[in-house]
């Protein structure tokens, strides 16, 4: 492709991104080596039949990326690294349920990533195990959030390829595979702290899916607490939530299912519950509210988590904030490291937590 050739554009497609992945092919064939002068955005947006303005976006979506490099007075340059990035492709591969992590994972993560020079792709739902496997044999990255463990084939070359995939949110370390992991135990213990502080002794937990095993480390975690601070009470087991919410479902229609014969406070038997989520924990106070039973008049509620589900309750949520933004920076930079053949420090990486005080809790 000459310097002065026209491109002509879909005209379906967007002008920027098309312009954008015009740059990228550019750069990944090497008719701009690292390092090399790129043309003006005027000739840019000619070459590309477009206007200046859409070339100017183009590029500085490249700089942020960090695969381009203004230099005041001199122009715009190919970033070193930006060749050697450009090949490098990461794996991100999820759920297809849309919810906020699900969401944040992918956008955040793709965000991060290209920002730092990475090509992406994006895998959404573990039911196309032929897409999958692909991937993993192929040699790439692949950054994995919640791997569930039904799929034996798939277990089977994540064993394989364990150098080459990290997980998100539950522990692999076992096989072979980098994890990086809020501390499930670290979390209830704050959330019980927090809520004792506050002189709420009948702190109730509510779970959605035992197969998981983030879930079952957090239960574990509430009934050790529990018989610790509550031996003479016999009944702290009454105050264990089960929804067995099916994956991809909503949680309003199991929380009716089991809250709905709770008529009173009294009935319930707890002036606190912890929810695992955010979306969870709306669930149930909407639940409770039909019954009469108003937070945090008559029951306290903590969320794990802290999107913006927390802020658009009535009261707003208070959270323990399990850092998922600190999980995909730290996925970046294993990423950044295996692109650079340094290995990772630690197999297993556990991310802190906070409590983020909002209006759910009875402050007592």
């Amino acid at each position: 492709m000459s310097h002065t050739e026209t491109i002509a554009l879909p005209f379906e497609q967007s002008r920027k991104n098309h312009a954008k992945k015009l740059l990228e092919e550019m750069i990944r064939s090497r008719k701009f080596l690292p390092g090399s002068k790129m043309p003006g955005e005027r000739k840019l947006s000619e070459m590309f039949g477009v206007s200046y303005m859409t070339v100017r976006k183009a590029v500085d979506e490249m700089v942020a990326r960090n695969w381009l490099e203004r230099r005041p007075r001199q122009g715009t340059f190919v970033c070193n690294s930006a060749v050697k990035a450009a090949g490098t492709v990461v794996n991100l591969i999820c759920d297809a349920y849309d919810n906020y992590y699900v969401r944040d994972f992918t956008r955040k993560g793709k965000f991060l990533l290209e920002k730092a020079g990475f090509t992406v792709r994006v895998i959404s739902g573990f039911h196309d195990q032929q897409s999958i496997k692909k991937v993993l044999k192929d040699g790439s990255m692949s950054i994995l959030l919640r791997l569930p463990k039904e799929y034996p084939e798939t277990m089977a070359l994540i064993r394989e390829s364990s150098s080459r995939v990290l997980v998100i949110a539950e522990r692999y370390d076992d096989f072979g595979c980098c994890s990086v992991i809020a501390d499930e135990r670290q979390i209830i213990q704050t959330a019980m702290e927090y809520l004792q502080k506050q002189n709420h002794s009948k702190i109730g937990i509510v779970c959605c899916n035992m197969k998981n095993g983030v879930e079952r480390e957090r239960y574990a975690k509430w009934q050790e607490i529990n018989r610790k601070s509550c031996n003479s009470d016999a009944k702290f087991e009454n105050r264990f939530f089960y929804l067995d919410l099916p994956a991809g479902e909503h949680p309003l229609k199991y929380a009716e299912k089991l809250f709905s014969k709770y008529k009173t406070i009294d009935d319930l038997e707890v002036d606190a519950l912890i929810c695992p989520d955010e979306e969870t924990a709306l669930a149930v106070l909407s639940v409770l509210r039909q019954n009469g039973i108003e937070c945090p008049k008559d029951i306290s509620v903590v969320a794990i988590g802290n999107n913006e589900l927390s802020l658009m309750s009535n009261p707003r949520l208070t959270c323990v904030d399990n850092r998922f933004e600190e999980h995909l920076s730290f996925a970046v930079e294993w990423a950044q490291n295996m692109r650079d053949n340094i290995l990772p420090r630690t197999m297993l990486h556990l991310c802190s937590c906070r409590i983020v005080e909002r209006e759910s809790v009875r402050i007592r």
